[in-house]
């Protein structure tokens, strides 16, 4: 696994990427840590890295780098703690709770203003495989800053830290540092949201300098080996993460939390305290953990081919149309898995690895997988895929819809595959470009196309068919996501939704009520809810109107293999019945 591991640092841009910035972010996460737990403010960590969440909204809504904003909201979100706590009989944890909350409650209105509920996951969990070249010069950029700032400010820092009356009656500027020390925590924070995100980065400020403390009380020796010690955390979390193909950034926290334990019963003086069985505990934690990677590393190979092509699609609709036409012609992948929304994802080490190496990739397009924090352009960058040449959107030649706020490239509706004609269209658009690649299974490809054309022709004109005997004050399709404006359109069901795109700010009283108020107008008599979302929304419209609902249906995934509407067909073909029969109650 080792030498996988140094060959895929060879072989790809992506992973110097990440090792680069992770250790960047380590080392100097763990030199500002230190003074954090020794001033008590393990805290204010975490208040910051929430507090930059407002700061990156505004970023996204005012179209400039997110880097600028966030660093904006955390010192001000330092300052107002501070001024809180010292001029009030407020204590700072208080203050903290206060000014941490309503931040984070901040951004999270304002990312659902700004539709973008994909920045908000990308910004609370990170990913330092999805690091580009400018974020990373820019994290080593602030490393360097942070760690001089450190050096030049080391004896303010150190007695302002340990002894504040003595730092005073030296006619220290008390505060002065003391806001220094909460801007370098702020640049920190923000720079390490692209590895593990705000979550996670309190984690690498406390847990290394914590357990470089079990090893000395001397601050100098501290900073070394918390930095040392992060970097190594980073060193290691990556390795797992990717050899292992689950986030890279929990496991770089995993791993510095796992030094930690070692430390607490391995450390000089906690030896004193544990004695021998500290030796045993230690020995039975390092057993488990290592027990537990190589039982994961128990993984069946993929039986992949070398000959064949080697295609990856974002979704699990991609993934069965695709199969469908190329059969066991090629090597398949999937990013998505099953069950997850395509809007909000952020790629494991695998799906990276094998989108570099894939010779053809397909996307859903209208902003699907690429609005938001653009996860799939981010992922290409870093495969080094050129568009039109090596990945195509399947949607080429689809008329899109629009979101209600506007008609502009940006608020294209993305659930085109809702309509049955756009899904031949991608059956079309993913046969054309297999042809070109592997033009010796041309005619295999073309032969699968038509076979499941037809099934997709009989299907559309069933639903075409079924929904004209539906009077039409009972022909409305309530569901929670507006989902279903191309099913709509193709199929003359008339439908309204409690919120347009998943965003942070979904079932929202105003968008409950209006809902509410359109059913009682009408004769419905059935309402439905999608697989991919949270049902108490709509159960809160059903107890409102007195409608029931009638079924669950699919919009973004189809279901495990084995399961009801586990392919495209079988989606469509259940929503189709089950649409029809809760319209007519048959």
């Amino acid at each position: 696994m080792i030498s996988e591991f140094i060959n895929g640092l060879a072989d790809y841009h992506f992973l110097q990427n990440a090792l680069i910035t992770s250790i960047a972010i380590g080392v100097v996460a763990g030199a500002i840590g230190c003074f954090i737990i020794l001033r008590g403010m393990s805290l204010m960590g975490d208040a910051i890295s929430h507090a930059v969440l407002p700061g990156v909204a505004l970023s996204f809504i005012l179209g400039v780098h997110y880097f600028a904003g966030a660093v904006v909201f955390g010192v001000l979100a330092s300052i107002l703690i501070t001024y809180i706590s010292q001029n009030s009989t407020i204590k700072s944890d208080t203050a903290i709770g206060i000014t941490f909350s309503s931040f984070l409650a901040l951004g999270v209105i304002l990312i659902g203003i700004a539709n973008s509920s994909t920045d908000l996951f990308h910004i609370l969990f990170g990913n330092v495989l999805a690091v580009q070249d400018v974020d990373k010069w820019l994290t080593i950029g602030i490393a360097i800053l942070v760690i001089a700032l450190i050096i030049l400010f080391y004896r303010p820092l150190l007695i302002t830290s340990f002894d504040v009356n003595m730092a005073k009656a030296f006619g220290m500027r008390v505060q002065v540092y003391h806001y220094l020390l909460m801007i370098l925590l702020t640049l920190v924070s923000v720079t390490a949201m692209q590895s593990v995100g705000t979550i996670l980065i309190v984690a690498l400020l406390v847990t290394p300098a914590a357990t470089a403390y079990l090893y000395t009380k001397h601050l100098k020796r501290m900073i070394v080996i918390s930095a040392i010690l992060g970097g190594l955390s980073s060193v290691i979390g990556l390795f797992i993460g990717y050899s292992f193909n689950i986030a890279a950034g929990s496991s770089i926290v995993l791993t510095a939390t796992f030094m930690f334990v070692i430390g607490f019963f391995l450390s000089p003086r906690q030896r004193l305290k544990h004695g021998k069985k500290g030796y045993f505990i230690a020995a039975a934690i390092a057993a488990l953990f290592a027990g537990g990677i190589g039982l994961y590393a128990q993984q069946q190979s993929s039986g992949e081919e070398e000959d064949q092509l080697d295609v990856v699609v974002t979704n699990s609709i991609l993934n069965d149309m695709t199969e469908e036409i190329a059969g066991d012609r090629i090597n398949l992948h999937s990013i998505v898995p099953v069950g997850r929304d395509p809007h909000d994802y952020e790629p494991l080490p695998e799906d990276v690895e094998t989108s570099t190496e894939a010779d053809l990739v397909f996307y859903n397009g209208l902003n699907l997988e690429t609005g938001g924090n653009a996860w799939f352009n981010n992922l290409m960058d870093n495969a080094d895929k050129e568009e039109g040449e090596d990945y195509f959107a399947v949607s080429q030649g689809v008329d899109p819809l629009y979101l209600e706020e506007g008609e502009d490239e940006g608020q294209q509706d993305p659930h085109a595959w809702m309509s049955l004609e756009n899904g031949m269209t991608y059956a079309e658009n993913i046969e054309e470009q297999l042809s070109e690649k592997d033009p010796e299974n041309a005619d295999y490809y073309e032969e699968n196309l038509n076979n499941y054309l037809d099934e997709l022709e009989d299907l559309d004109q069933e639903a075409k068919d079924k929904f004209n005997d539906i009077p039409e004050d009972e022909k409305l399709l309530v569901t929670s996501e507006g989902a279903f404006k191309y099913f709509s359109q193709a199929y003359d069901v008339p439908a309204t939704y409690i919120w347009e795109i998943n965003t942070e700010e979904e079932g929202t009283p105003e968008q409950t009520t209006r809902v509410v108020d359109q059913l009682n107008d009408t004769n419905v008599q059935s309402l439905f809810v999608e697989t991919s979302v949270n049902p108490s929304s709509m159960q809160s419209v059903s107890q409102d109107s007195g409608i029931p609902i009638y079924s669950e249906i699919f919009t973004d995934s189809v279901a495990e293999s084995g399961e009801e509407g586990d392919s495209y067909y079988a989606m469509m073909k259940w929503n189709i019945d089950r649409i029809h029969e809760g319209l007519t109650q048959e």
